[in-house]
């Protein structure tokens, strides 16, 4: 079984293409602190996350930030 720094550690292209797709790498320091907040929630509640799974609900949480945070 991967530990957290390992699982954050393969995270972290996850959410830099997930910054590149969406268009929000303006705000790059921002949406990588909160990827990486958010795959450490995530491994605590989950240690073996399922990476599709894990790459969409990260997606939606960014989400939730361009619309209340950055409109």
């Amino acid at each position: 079984m991967m530990n957290l720094k390992d699982f954050v550690d393969q995270c972290t292209i996850m959410i830099r293409m997930l910054i590149t797709e969406m268009g929000v790498a303006g705000h790059y320091n921002f949406f990588f602190k909160e990827g990486i907040l958010f795959a450490e929630k995530v491994y605590i509640c989950n240690p073996k996350p399922e990476m599709n799974k894990l790459r969409e609900a990260m997606r939606t949480h960014f989400r939730k930030f361009i619309n209340t945070e950055l409109v």
